[in-house]
């Protein structure tokens, strides 16, 4: 399954919505936007300066660093997709 799945994320460059994640991987309620964005952040520049291996995906098993770096882009574009302004 998690072959298949990995090659229709990389073929159409989109996550599928409504997968339900097990609770502890929920964010917690209030939260502060403007310091998760920028752990967001501070996390994509350390990925982008690793050099080393990489581990498995937990669903795909093993990935190249390109590969890793397609999946975190087309997950984050998934997530941001449903960011709605709030006027301020």
């Amino acid at each position: 399954m998690g072959g298949t799945f990995k090659k229709r994320i990389f073929k159409t460059g989109k996550m599928p919505e409504g997968m339900m994640l097990p609770k502890k991987f929920w964010p917690k309620p209030g939260l502060d936007a403007r310091a998760e964005a920028e752990t967001l952040r501070a996390s994509l520049h350390i990925f982008a300066a690793h050099a080393g291996p990489v581990a498995d995906h937990p669903m795909f098993g093993p990935l190249t660093y390109a590969e890793w770096n397609r999946m975190h882009t087309i997950h984050c574009a998934h997530h941001l997709s449903f960011v709605q302004p709030n006027g301020a």
